[in-house]
C-alpha cells in the first residue's frame, strides 16, 4: 500500500504527464493555426494582384501618392471583410483548399480585366454578372452575392466611378447568382441570360431617366453592351463549367442531374448484374429525394447518392436477398464469411465509385450509408452455432463512418426502410404496418447512435417519416374493387 501511495504522488510521473498534456495541446494549437495558412495566402494573392493591377492602371495618371495609398488600403480592407464573412458564416468554404483556390482564380479572372475596363467606353462589359454566376454554381449562392458586392465597390471606388454605376452593378450582379442557382439544368442557363438581359436593359433605362442623359445614340450603344454582358457571361460560365468540374472534381447541380440519368454506365451494369439491387436503389432514391426536399436538404444529391449507394453489391450479387431466386449462397458459408461479404459491399462500392470518378459527395454517401451498425442476422446466426464460444460482435460490424451529412443519413434510413418493407409479405404491406416499420427503423437508428454525427434534428426526422409515408401511400393505397365482368 505504501508503495502504491508513493507511486501515485511521484512528482516525476506528474511532471511527465504535464509535459505530455502540454505537447498534445501545442500540437492541437499548431494544427489549428496551420489551417489558416492557405486562406491567408489566397487573400494575400488576391490583394497583391488587385493592388498591382490598380497601380499599373494609375501609373502616369494625375493621382496623388496619398490617394493611391488610400485606395490600396481600401482594397485590403474590403477583401478582409469578405474573408471575415466566410470565417463567421461559411467556415466550411474558408478552410476548404479546393473552394478557396477556385474563389481566388474566379476573383482574379474578374478583377484584372475590370480594372482596365473601368474607365473606358467598355465599362458596361465589366464581368460582374460572370462573377456571381460562377461562384453560385461552383461554391455558394450567398457568397456569390457578397463577392459581387465587394468586387463592385472595389472597382467603383478605385476607378473613381459615379455612384450610379455602383448601384447598377450591385443590383444586377446580386440578381445573377440567385437566378443561376435556380437553374437546375444546363439548358435553363439560356433563360437566365434572357432574364438578366431584361433586368440590365430596365436598369439602364432607369439610370438614364434619373441621371443626365447623353443622348439617344449613347443610350443605344450602352444598351448593346448591357445586353451583351449577360449573354457573354452565360457563354463563358457554360463553357468553363466542365473544366472546373473536371479539374476540381466538383459536384454542380448540372452534374448531379446527369448522375441521376439511368443511362449512366454504372447504373446500367447494376441493372444487368444485380437487377434486384437496381430496383431497390430506385425506390430508395424516390424516398430519399422526397425526404431531402421536405427538410430543405439537397434532393438531387440524396437521389444520386441513393442510386449509387449499393453498387458494391455487383461483386457478389447473389449473396444479397434481393438478387436471389431459389438458391442462397450464404447457406453454404459460415456466418462470419457471409457477414464479411455483406460488410465489404461498402468498400467495394467506394472502390468502384473512385474507379469511375464519381464525385466525393457521392462516394461519401456510399461509404457512410451503413454507418457502423451490426449485421444482426449473421451475428445471431453465429451465436446460435457458437457451441458456447463467445462471438466477437466487432467481426459483424460495418467499418463506418456514421453519416456525416443529412443526405447520407436520409439514404441510410431510406435503405433500411425499403429493405424492411420489401421483406414483408404483400398482404402485410398495408399503410398502417408500413407506418409502423418506418417509425421503428427511425427509432432503431436513433438508439443505435447512427445519426449523431449528421446534422439531422428530431423535428426533421418527423418530416422524413411523413415524406416516406407519402411516397408509400402513392404505391400501396387502397384501390377500388371492380365488379367481375361476366362474359
Amino acid at each position: 500500500m505504501k508503495h502504491q501511495i508513493k507511486k501515485r504522488n511521484d512528482p516525476n510521473q506528474a511532471d511527465h504527464k504535464m509535459r505530455r498534456h502540454l505537447k498534445r495541446h501545442n500540437i492541437t494549437k499548431h494544427f489549428k493555426m496551420m489551417k489558416f495558412i492557405f486562406p491567408i495566402l489566397m487573400m494575400l494573392i488576391m490583394t497583391a494582384v488587385t493592388i498591382g493591377v490598380l497601380n499599373t492602371v494609375l501609373y502616369g495618371a494625375d493621382v496623388e501618392t496619398l490617394e493611391v495609398i488610400g485606395r490600396n488600403i481600401f482594397v485590403g480592407l474590403f477583401l478582409l471583410l469578405l474573408f471575415v464573412y466566410m470565417y463567421i458564416f461559411k467556415p466550411h468554404i474558408l478552410f476548404d483548399k479546393k473552394h478557396m483556390l477556385m474563389l481566388t482564380i474566379i476573383y482574379l479572372i474578374v478583377i484584372i480585366p475590370s480594372q482596365f475596363l473601368a474607365n473606358t467606353s467598355f465599362i458596361w462589359l465589366l464581368p460582374y454578372t460572370l462573377l456571381g454566376m460562377i461562384i453560385a454554381l461552383l461554391i455558394d449562392e450567398g457568397l456569390g452575392v457578397l463577392a459581387n458586392l465587394v468586387v463592385t465597390i472595389i472597382i467603383v471606388i478605385t476607378g473613381n466611378l459615379d455612384i450610379s454605376f455602383m448601384l447598377f452593378f450591385i443590383i444586377s450582379g446580386s440578381i445573377s447568382p440567385v437566378l443561376t442557382s435556380m437553374a437546375k439544368e444546363r439548358q435553363k442557363m439560356f433563360y437566365v441570360a434572357l432574364y438578366m438581359m431584361a433586368i440590365n436593359g430596365a436598369l439602364l433605362v432607369f439610370k438614364s431617366i434619373l441621371g443626365s442623359s447623353n443622348g439617344f445614340e449613347i443610350l443605344t450603344e450602352n444598351m448593346i453592351y448591357v445586353l451583351l454582358n449577360p449573354a457573354l457571361a452565360v457563354i463563358v460560365t457554360y463553357g468553363s463549367l466542365p473544366l472546373f468540374e473536371t479539374i476540381f472534381n466538383l459536384l454542380t447541380p448540372f452534374k448531379l442531374l446527369e448522375l441521376t440519368n439511368t443511362n449512366h454506365k454504372l447504373l446500367q451494369r447494376l441493372l444487368l448484374e444485380a437487377p434486384g439491387t437496381y430496383h431497390h436503389s430506385q425506390m430508395v432514391a424516390n424516398l430519399a429525394e422526397k425526404a431531402a426536399m421536405d427538410i430543405g436538404a439537397n434532393p438531387l444529391l440524396a437521389r444520386s447518392g441513393a442510386l449509387f449507394h449499393d453498387i458494391g453489391k455487383m461483386k457478389h450479387p447473389f449473396n444479397f436477398t434481393e438478387n436471389q431466386n431459389a438458391n442462397n449462397p450464404n447457406d453454404q458459408l459460415a456466418p462470419d464469411t457471409s457477414a464479411e461479404i455483406i460488410i465489404n459491399h461498402v468498400s467495394d462500392g467506394v472502390k468502384l465509385a473512385k474507379d469511375h470518378k464519381l464525385p466525393k459527395e457521392i462516394i461519401d454517401i456510399i461509404r457512410e450509408h451503413q454507418g457502423d451498425a451490426i449485421v444482426y442476422y449473421f451475428y445471431h446466426k453465429a451465436k446460435e452455432h457458437s457451441d458456447g464460444f463467445v462471438i466477437d460482435p466487432g467481426k459483424f460490424k460495418y467499418n463506418g463512418p456514421k453519416p456525416q451529412s443529412n443526405e447520407a443519413a436520409i439514404v441510410m434510413i431510406a435503405d433500411c426502410v425499403e429493405a424492411a418493407i420489401k421483406a414483408q409479405s404483400p398482404s402485410d404491406r398495408t399503410m398502417e404496418k408500413i407506418t409502423e416499420v418506418i417509425r421503428e427503423i427511425i427509432k432503431i437508428k436513433i438508439l443505435d447512435y447512427q445519426l449523431v454525427e449528421s446534422k439531422l434534428m428530431l423535428k426533421e426526422l418527423v418530416i422524413i417519416e411523413k415524406a416516406f409515408i407519402k411516397v408509400y401511400n402513392g404505391m400501396y393505397h387502397e384501390r377500388i374493387k371492380y365488379p367481375e365482368v361476366i362474359v
